[in-house]
């Protein structure tokens, strides 16, 4: 986890200004540092407060660390002082708010067609100074604990799919990105699925005690 602190008035590398300039530097000196095999974005505004709270608890910041490991480095705009590791999440300072950052680093690192949704986890690969294929997953928990566990289920899949690259195939970087894209939506889609079932179950149930009635007609 990379914090990226906002509202400091202190410049370093992990200062929002330092972070801008040297975003692509910093992915791929996780590359060869073997930090990372891909990269994601934590994305929130100040009114999902959900969002916020997970990455101020100390509890769930290192569940999510620790998941993340030396296959993900996942970024996040952290608005308060408050001191973390360096690990493989982390923090970045600015004095913008997280979402007014978030839109700089979209806006001048990345092209999508529409607007991205947020709160959200924006996926990527860097790959020759150029960022490559990314995606986006929205959140859609509203409350704490429920929105720690969706991220913490997103990443846990992510790193279920990258703990299987073999030494030889982690330069594929257009590969790998894939694959993990293929593996998040494969997921989601089977939780949607399964919502549809269930929601379909409670109707047969419900109409279960009119059969007498019409029975009876």
């Amino acid at each position: 986890m990379y914090p990226i602190r906002l509202n400091s008035k202190n410049k370093g590398m992990n200062s929002f200004d330092e972070f801008k300039k040297n975003f692509i530097d910093i992915c791929q000196e996780h590359q060869i540092d073997d930090r990372a095999l891909c990269f994601a974005f934590i994305l929130y505004r100040e009114r999902d407060p959900q969002i916020y709270s997970v990455l101020e608890n100390d509890h769930f910041w290192n569940a999510l660390d620790e998941i993340s490991g030396s296959y993900l480095t996942v970024f996040s705009f952290i608005k308060e002082e408050n001191r973390r590791p360096i690990e493989y999440m982390t923090g970045i300072k600015s004095r913008l708010r997280p979402a007014e950052a978030s839109d700089t680093i979209l806006e001048r690192y990345f092209s999508f067609s529409e607007k991205v949704p947020y709160p959200s986890i924006l996926f990527f690969q860097v790959a020759n100074q150029e960022i490559m294929s990314p995606f986006v997953i929205p959140l859609k928990e509203q409350e704490k604990e429920k929105a720690f566990l969706e991220i913490k289920r997103i990443m846990e899949i992510v790193e279920e799919t990258l703990v299987k690259i073999t030494d030889e195939n982690k330069k594929n970087h257009k590969e790998i990105i894939e694959l993990v894209k293929g593996s998040v939506k494969a997921e989601l889609s089977i939780k949607i699925l399964q919502g549809r079932v269930k929601t379909v179950g409670n109707v047969i149930k419900m109409l279960s005690p009119l059969r007498h009635f019409i029975g009876s007609l």
